[in-house]
Formats: structure tokens, C-alpha cells, sequence
């Protein structure tokens, strides 16, 4: 099948894309084209406009701010991913393929909201801010809003994240299950922990992302460990939580039960690698399934 027509624009500056974008009735932005290019084609969405970003130079840059790491809306994720650390890393290393990140961009993920996405599960526990620009001026929101609801106004547009640098008294973990290495996401678990001298735990963060479920934070889940000393039936109890929470759906890849069962073994998963974290120093950055580091 192919696109329905459309007007083409490719604007040099924001203003002019945020202009365009304003003056057109169902308008769509071009970045990467990862997202937009196979809506198009199954004509899913059927523009009247499509907006170009790619040719905006302020809007690809990534660089180092005095919060942490600030990337331009069309900056390609392979580009973020060869400057992000941590959890960001983790998450971002499993999006797709080298070939996709190198062409995919970090605003176009932001955008499009998906909170089947690990990005989305990272946005839910993590110091993330979004600049938008829009006929008003721009404006900040949390990257959470974008996979929880549709923040964006008629005329905006996505033009900076800003990613704050992990905070040196807590721990990360991310694992995620695939249908093969590169295939379909079926289930994934980020989270976080800080723990006091004493071993007891300060604060806790977990989100998953999974098909059906509708992404934030699994408050009941992380409630588990704060004020206690975690250990295996501590987070063995966080795990149960955290599959009691979500509410996957079906497909073709996986049942929903499948799918609950993943975000349970993938909580375990993820508590133990954040514990270690902080409690040794291990990690791991490919964003894979690791067993807790002896």
C-alpha cells in the first residue's frame, strides 16, 4: 500500500516549522522516519502535511549541559546512546538494531509515546525533561507525560530533551525480554534504589512496559522495599506487585499471561541488578537479562 497524498515542507529553522505546522489541519513531522514512514505507508495516518525536521541544525546536536546530557529533537539515537550512561544507556543500547538507531531519532521516540517502548519505562523513574515549541513559545513537560497521555498541542513541536546525569547514591537496573534478539519487545522492568547506611532502603522506582499496559510507575510494586533492608523475599514480593499491576494484552507473540509472568521474573531481574549497583558497583550496559552478579 502506499501514502495517501500529502504537502511536503522541510524547513531550515524552528520558527518555520513551528509556522508551517500551525497553518496545516492534520500536520505530521518528519525526523527519522522509524515511527512515521510505516504509519504512512499503512495509511494509518493520513496527513495533510508532513514536516521535515531533518534539515534544522539546531535540532540534532547532543552535548553536555549543567544537568546532564541535552539532545536536539532529530538527534539520531545512536549518536544519545554513544554519549549516555547508566540506565539511559541500558535501555537506549536495546532499541532496535545499529542500523535503526543510527537513523532513528532520540525526539521521534519521545513523540510518538509509545509506552511499549523501554524508553517509556526509563521516562517513568527518571529526571527527564521535554522542550516544546510552539505558536505560544516553548515550554517544558516530564518525557513521562508523552507515553501516558498526548501532550502535545496543534502547532508544537518537540525540539530539546534533557537527560539529568545519574545520581551517584542510587542503583539501576533494566531487563527486558525480546521474541528474538532484534524482534518484537514482549516485556521489559527499569528500576532504581537508594539505600541508607544501614542497608535499609530510602526510595525505590520501578516501571515496566509491556503490550497493553498503559506505562507509569508501579508505586505499589517499589512501596514493598522502602524502609526495609531488601533481600530475596523482599524483592520477590516487589515482583508479585509489580505482575499484579500491569495489565498486558495479547498477540500474536504472547499471551498476556506470558506477559505478566515476563514483568514478575524481569522486576526480580532488575531489583537485584540496581541492588548490586548500589550496593557493589556492578553493572551491565547492554540492556539484556543478567542474573545478580555473585
Amino acid at each position: 500500500m502506499h501514502a495517501s497524498s500529502f504537502c511536503f515542507h522541510a524547513p531550515e529553522n524552528v520558527p518555520a516549522a513551528v509556522t508551517a505546522l500551525a497553518q496545516a489541519t492534520d500536520p505530521a513531522v518528519l525526523a527519522g522516519g522509524q515511527s512515521l514512514v510505516p504509519l504512512l505507508r499503512t495509511r494509518r495516518r493520513q496527513p495533510d502535511l508532513v514536516v521535515d525536521i531533518g534539515r534544522i541544525a539546531e535540532l540534532t546536536g547532543v552535548r553536555v549541559g549543567a544537568r546532564g546530557l541535552v539532545a536536539g529533537a532529530a538527534a539520531r539515537q545512536a549518536d544519545v546512546l554513544a554519549a549516555a550512561d547508566g540506565l539511559l544507556a541500558a535501555a537506549l543500547g536495546s532499541v532496535g538494531t545499529m542500523l535503526t538507531r543510527r537513523r532513528g531519532t532520540i525526539g521521534g521516540i519521545v513523540a510518538h509515546g509509545d509506552p511499549g517502548l523501554q524508553l517509556a519505562a526509563v521516562a517513568a523513574i527518571s529526571d527527564i525533561d521535554v522542550t516544546i515549541t510552539g505558536p505560544g513559545g516553548p515550554r517544558t513537560l516530564a518525557a513521562a507525560a508523552f507515553f501516558t497521555g498526548q501532550p502535545l498541542r496543534h502547532g508544537e513541536l518537540v525540539t530539546s530533551i534533557t537527560f539529568a546525569r545519574e545520581p551517584e547514591d542510587q542503583g539501576w537496573g533494566f531487563a527486558r525480554v525480546a521474541h528474538r534478539h532484534t524482534g518484537p519487545q514482549l516485556a521489559g522492568v527499569a528500576a532504581r534504589v537508594a539505600l541508607d547506611l544501614d542497608g535499609r532502603c530510602r526510595t525505590a522506582r520501578i516501571a515496566a512496559y509491556t503490550l497493553g499496559h498503559p506505562g507509569g510507575e508501579l508505586l505499589d510494586a517499589a512501596h514493598v522495599l522502602v524502609d526495609a533492608r531488601p533481600d530475596e523475599s523482599t524483592v520477590d514480593l516487589a515482583a508479585r506487585a509489580a505482575a499484579s499491576a500491569v495489565r498486558p494484552v495479547s498477540d500474536a507473540t504472547a499471551t498476556a499471561d506470558y506477559r505478566r509472568h515476563a514483568v514478575e521474573v524481569l522486576t526480580r531481574r532488575a531489583l537485584h541488578q540496581a541492588l548490586n549497583t548500589v550496593r557493589n558497583g556492578g553493572t551491565t550496559t547492554d540492556g539484556f537479562i543478567r542474573r545478580p552478579l555473585p
